[in-house]
């Protein structure tokens, strides 16, 4: 185990790096900023009780997945209350924003709906793409992973995946799949503004080498001791392995 022996080798090993968010609506920053994903943890996992220290029994708040998930990266609230209207005889579709400085655009069918499968896409009232005024400035080598809101279970709307070379290209656009069932009571709805849109996560990129291993006792061995130090604590933390 290395020891750091004087603050400025910590330093060096603590070193977080910068990453920038900027809006082209000015003082946007002071209003309805990107934030911290553990800003944005569902409401239903907060609800759940933490089990007891000696349940036999645990649940997803035992689970240490969940905790890293929801602390990664930053999530994007939209930035204004949004109206949508569907007319699901016509399939046409209008949003209306308080102020024209808010602004959405059309992902036209050609582009991806027509390219799904049947039984996905008949769930899918329309594509909307808000024009984004959010900037995101990785440093260099880095790209940011965009993602849906994890485990929201939004049910009016679902953000698509992608990868942004954030360190050449800073704009972020949201591709939101607009679910018909969300039209079933009425023909109008509103997504207000501080709904989260989407996780984006920073990577380095990098390229890895591909090795699928037989088994051998080396990997057993370190195996067993990983869940020897693991299994011994009801209380139990993945970031503490080694």
């Amino acid at each position: 185990m290395k020891v750091v022996k004087n603050l400025r080798e910590r330093k060096y090993m603590t070193k977080t790096l910068k990453i920038i968010w900027w809006s082209s609506i000015k003082h946007l920053e002071e209003v309805c900023p990107p934030l911290p994903a553990n800003k944005f943890i569902p409401s239903w996992y907060k609800d759940i009780h933490s089990p007891k220290i000696d349940a036999t029994a645990s649940n997803v708040k035992g689970c240490p997945s969940f905790p890293m998930l929801f602390s990664q990266g930053y999530v994007i609230p939209l930035w204004t209350d949004v109206v949508l209207r569907f007319h699901k005889k016509t399939n046409q579709y209008q949003w209306l924003t308080p102020d024209a400085q808010y602004q959405m655009e059309s992902h036209g069918a050609a582009q991806l709906m027509d390219h799904l499968p049947e039984d996905i896409k008949k769930d899918i009232a329309f594509i909307l793409k808000p024009t984004c005024p959010w900037k995101l400035i990785t440093p260099t080598g880095y790209s940011t992973l965009q993602l849906p809101m994890t485990y929201y279970f939004n049910p009016i709307f679902e953000t698509l995946s992608g990868i942004l070379p954030t360190d050449k290209w800073h704009q972020t656009n949201q591709q939101m799949l607009i679910k018909k069932s969300a039209f079933e009571k009425s023909s109008e709805i509103i997504i207000p503004k501080g709904t989260p849109l989407a996780t984006y996560i920073p990577f380095k990129r990098e390229e890895y080498k591909y090795v699928i291993s037989p088994q051998t006792e080396k990997l057993l061995k370190d195996e067993k001791i990983r869940e020897l130090k693991l299994f011994s604590k009801f209380r139990r933390r993945l970031q503490e392995l080694d």
